[in-house]
């Protein structure tokens, strides 16, 4: 008994349609309103809060670290315990260079832009949360890279990583 759906070409055209489907669904290319994120390079950073770290031995401080991940990391002091780090590249424009600024009066990062390119001197001008790391301000949804913090009271050490 072979019908019309177990021929070869119609299961062919199915098989053909169902792959074209899945493509478009899960190969499309990100839209402007989705999430983008900063191509990070692995990172295990030891910091030492109440050591030669010690700008981060209160809380509500924060340092910064130039010559780690994408752009250089951020980490805030947020409870005792409890810290939070950041990228500080802009996921909107790390392409061209952009980084975040912190401004400690009002817990935000900032993108400003970037000296070195005429497109973006003013940058998108997102404004992010240090407590959260996502934008608080801007028409841009996508948030800053978080990294993965662990403080160990033994050693008084902190580690960053991802």
């Amino acid at each position: 008994m072979k019908g019309l759906f177990f021929s070869p070409a119609v299961r062919r055209g199915i098989l053909i349609a169902w792959v074209a489907t899945a493509a478009a669904l899960f190969c499309g290319c990100p839209g402007p309103d989705e999430f983008r994120k900063v191509p990070v390079p692995p990172v295990q950073l030891r910091v030492y809060p109440y050591g030669m770290d010690n700008e981060l031995g209160p809380v509500g401080s924060a340092k910064l670290f130039p010559n780690y991940g994408y752009a250089g990391i951020i980490v805030y002091h947020f409870t005792e315990t409890e810290y939070l780090a950041y990228d500080l590249a802009c996921p909107n424009d790390y392409e061209y260079g952009c980084k975040v600024t912190y401004h400690p009066e009002m817990l935000q990062l900032f993108c400003e832009g970037c000296a070195g390119c005429q497109e973006c001197q003013k940058g998108c001008g997102t404004v992010y949360s240090i407590l959260t790391g996502f934008p608080e301000e801007g028409t841009l949804p996508n948030p800053l890279h978080i990294y993965s913090t662990t403080w160990s009271p033994a050693d008084q050490c902190l580690l960053v990583y991802n």
